[in-house]
């Protein structure tokens, strides 16, 4: 069986199983501790959420970031050790029976930052 779940970037956590279970052996506790911050632009903010197969069987997960936030803002996926970037915005894993893993929201507001796209030059050259 497939179990998603769905990560909001903008404080909003669903999660939804992909089909039936059998709750004799299918089960799995999907844990959020921290579910918003207050930051500075350009500093990194990670939310660690904790997936947990709670059944008696192995089973494959999948969890998809749902981006709704400013565009300029950057959301990436994390699972266990391995960072994904920007853009990767669905993962799947497995758990096998009483195993867990964190599965980790990495959010950076980067609105109102200024780029520059060359060098400027006022006066004459010398």
């Amino acid at each position: 069986m497939r179990v998603s779940v769905r990560l909001f970037c903008w404080c909003a956590l669903l999660v939804l199983p992909a089909g039936a279970a059998d709750a004799a052996t299918r089960s799995f506790t999907f844990t959020a501790a921290d579910q918003g911050a207050v930051t500075g632009l350009s500093v990194v903010t990670a939310f660690t959420t904790t997936v947990r197969n709670t059944g008696t069987v192995a089973d494959t997960y999948t969890v998809t970031t749902v981006k709704e936030m400013p565009a300029a803002w950057s959301c990436s996926l994390c699972e266990g050790t391995i960072c994904y970037p920007p853009f990767i915005q669905q993962i799947s894993f497995n758990l096998a029976p009483g195993s867990e893993t964190n599965v980790d929201i990495d959010l950076t507001p980067l609105a109102g930052r200024r780029r520059r796209r060359g060098v400027r030059h006022r006066g004459q050259p010398g």
